[in-house]
């Protein structure tokens, strides 16, 4: 899997983003330096991410799309993205013209005062709703992605009503995590959230989901943040240099299998709350290397 960062701007404001303050004004993201990048990866590779800031905004991205399929034609390109400009459905035409895309889109809130209130962006929920609707006309596939936070927490099922009832036929919903870094960190004390708060809910959540009509998954979860049972839906979603395992993993059993803890959940909250699981599980071990547990079985 090779990630590359497209854009360094956006035209949202999310609060919990994890680019830092100041982000549109680093970096150079000129076409022919993105098609360097785009020439050292190998011809053969599955799947190619594009994130950002906002990579729908790139002014050359259609022709950096061309290029990258031209390169890896067999190749998966998703697109991380907060899904406004694809409210121009002939931009969203062009985008899903490449073949064998995917738009990861993220959804702040189940409603518009919910949603703008986290982008900080008036419209920008109308607009995420547009752009999603018209990639599902065009058969994209679409995975939505709602970040946990503080203040997005209380909102999960609703995110999930919304998505079961307007969504149809979106691939998967995502719970992600926070990443404590960027503007999250810079807004920890308005949004800044706990693993050993978030666990009851996100619990209570997956007990009450039933059966939804799409994949659920959780990003950025260390397993002994999560029940057992769980673990099937964790994926280890995180670059190995921002993570680690703190002292009392030394002696878990299923650290293996683990994502680890961010770098900057540890600054900001330490490493009290993590211990290894008692009695642990016997794993089903998946051949997907980011998502190691396929299923647990009761010893």
């Amino acid at each position: 899997m090779k990630c590359i960062p497209v854009w360094n701007r956006c035209n949202n404001k999310c609060v919990m983003c994890s680019n830092p303050p100041g982000y549109d004004r680093v970096g150079t993201y000129t076409l022919e330096a993105l098609k360097e990048r785009v020439r050292r990866i190998p011809k053969g590779e599955p799947d190619i991410y594009l994130t950002g800031g906002e990579p729908t905004l790139h002014p050359h991205l259609l022709e950096l799309l061309g290029f990258i399929r031209g390169r890896c034609p067999a190749a998966r390109i998703a697109i991380d993205t907060n899904g406004r400009m694809f409210a121009y459905r002939v931009f969203a035409k062009k985008c899903a013209s490449f073949g064998n895309m995917e738009f990861q889109v993220s959804i702040c809130g189940h409603s518009a005062a919910a949603h703008d209130a986290v982008t900080r962006t008036p419209g920008s929920f109308a607009n995420m709703l547009s752009g999603v609707k018209n990639l599902l006309a065009l058969g994209a596939p679409v995975e939505m992605r709602f970040v946990l936070t503080k203040k997005s927490l209380p909102n999960l099922d609703k995110v999930y009503r919304f998505a079961k009832s307007r969504l149809k036929g979106i691939k998967s919903l995502v719970l992600i995590f926070m990443e404590m870094e960027g503007m999250a960190g810079a807004n920890s004390a308005s949004v800044g959230l706990r693993y050993r708060d978030a666990a009851g809910p996100v619990a209570s959540f997956f007990k009450a989901a039933g059966d939804p009509p799409f994949e659920l998954k959780l990003y950025h979860f260390p397993l002994c943040a999560l029940p057992p049972a769980l673990w099937r839906y964790a994926w280890r979603t995180l670059p190995r240099k921002e993570v680690t395992f703190p002292r009392p993993c030394r002696a878990c059993a299923v650290k293996q299998y683990c994502l680890g803890v961010h770098w900057d959940y540890l600054e900001h909250y330490g490493a009290e709350e993590f211990s290894p699981p008692a009695a642990p599980p016997r794993i089903i071990p998946g051949t997907n290397p980011c998502r190691p547990v396929l299923d647990v079985k009761w010893r």
